[in-house]
């Protein structure tokens, strides 16, 4: 009789821990079939919007985005692109500010940091590679910067790298770029922004509308 008992009761588990596998497996699948089935867009469709209520894209709200938080922010005020925003050989996406005191538009990447290995080299080549895209999309040289600027107080005695601050101190790096547009007889503001997240460095290529 105990014998069938403890037969009853190891067949119970094994069923238990096949439907749990099985409904693993099918979660899986079902979000790895979610994100091969995500629209991916070029920037140039989206970087430029300015009306989102009038765009042609799924664009909704998303009060839990991270950005930078050197814009003043309202949680509802921020709204992302329901769409993978290629940019060259990068993915990320587009997200939108629209206050009375913020007209932005953000694309916004990570780059995974390996913390054993050389984190200072990983972020300096990332960053090189993403301020290389943004001008060449501007169509500026990288000389033509307005201001680069690091956020927050430094917790070392000495100078440190600009790298390191951003990975130690967890600091923001931001530049801005002005360019003038001829076409409409204007000048455009861009920020370049760089910030840690996680073991993730955070990029944003930042137009503001105002």
């Amino acid at each position: 009789m105990e014998i069938n008992k403890k037969i009853i009761i190891i067949s119970i588990a094994v069923i238990v821990i096949i439907i749990l596998g099985i409904t693993l497996i099918n979660l899986n699948k079902e979000e790895t079939e979610k994100e091969s089935n995500q629209t991916v867009v070029n920037i140039s469709e989206v970087f430029d919007i300015e009306d989102i209520e009038k765009s042609n894209k799924e664009i909704i709200k998303n009060e839990e985005k991270e950005i930078s938080d050197k814009y003043t922010v309202l949680d509802s005020s921020k709204y992302e692109l329901q769409a993978n925003v290629q940019f060259d050989e990068t993915e990320g996406r587009m997200i939108y500010v629209r206050e009375d005191w913020n007209n932005l538009n953000i694309y916004q990447t990570t780059y995974k940091i390996n913390k054993y290995n050389d984190t200072t080299t990983q972020i300096r080549n990332y960053m090189e590679d993403f301020e290389r895209m943004c001008t060449g999309y501007l169509g500026i040289q990288i000389d033509e910067e307005l201001e680069g600027k690091l956020y927050g107080e430094s917790t070392q005695k000495l100078p440190i790298p600009i790298e390191e601050s951003i990975y130690l101190e967890e600091r923001l790096y931001s530049k801005t770029y002005r360019v003038e547009d001829e076409l409409e007889n204007e000048t455009r503001y861009y920020d370049i922004n760089f910030y840690k997240s996680g073991d993730n460095l955070i990029a944003e290529f930042v137009k503001d509308n105002d």
